[in-house]
């Protein structure tokens, strides 16, 4: 099913706004993904990208005290695997290259409930794991272990057949270091809204998407989608 962040749901909506999250029992989740493996552009190498983890979202919420529901739980929005390069050496010594990224989210979500209103709030250790190598003929191999807090605060609101969902998810600014280069770059903020209103059995939602890419570089637009 789709998911709104104008909807009460499990850890699953609270992804997209932590007010929409509702728990009475303890309730575990577990998100699986299964990506079929792309080929390289270039024809002429059989190489392939694909995605370095089967589990897209795994977590347990529950209900500490009343009108309060709180969720654990670890995400991964983004990976990838490149088979790039590999190659046997006369020693028989065997070079294997594999650029590899990963983004991992540890996140506590926390939901109060007063009346029609709820607010929530995401607390998101992120971890970017990037592995790559710095020349094609050496054992050199680049990784790099980066982590950074971020907060998303949601509010949600019902009232009979409406609802509405907001929440905002703070923008970063982080350097990073590849050797003795390095970069600062800001991990662009995000916006989400969405409203629902549901009339015989069926439901209309009008909402957007927003991520202000242009934080992490003016060469980049926003990108919004609705």
């Amino acid at each position: 099913p789709t998911r709104r962040s104008s909807d009460l749901g499990g850890l699953s909506h609270s992804l997209l706004n932590p007010a929409s999250l509702r728990s009475k029992n303890i309730e575990f989740y577990c998100e699986l993904i299964s990506k079929r493996n792309k080929r390289e552009l270039d024809n002429n190498r059989d190489m392939r990208y694909q995605s370095n983890s089967p589990i897209g979202l795994v977590g347990i919420s529950f209900s500490p005290i009343k009108n309060l529901s709180t969720g654990l739980s670890i995400s991964t929005p983004k990976s990838i695997l490149y088979d790039d390069f590999h190659w046997t050496l006369p020693t028989n010594q065997r070079i294997i290259k594999r650029p590899a990224f990963k983004e991992t989210d540890f996140i506590l979500t926390n939901a109060f409930q007063l009346l029609n209103f709820s607010l929530g709030l995401n607390l998101i250790l992120t971890n970017y794991l990037y592995e790559d190598y710095g020349e094609y003929w050496s054992f050199e191999y680049i990784s790099i272990n980066k982590k950074f807090i971020r907060y998303q605060p949601g509010i949600y609101y019902s009232y009979e057949d409406f609802s509405f969902g907001t929440s905002y998810t703070f923008k970063s600014k982080q350097l990073f270091s590849f050797g003795i280069e390095k970069y600062n770059t800001t991990i662009p903020s995000k916006f989400t809204f969405e409203t629902t209103y549901n009339v015989n059995k069926m439901s209309i939602s009008v909402g957007l998407d927003y991520e202000k890419t242009s934080e992490q570089s003016n060469l980049y637009k926003d990108r919004a989608q609705y």
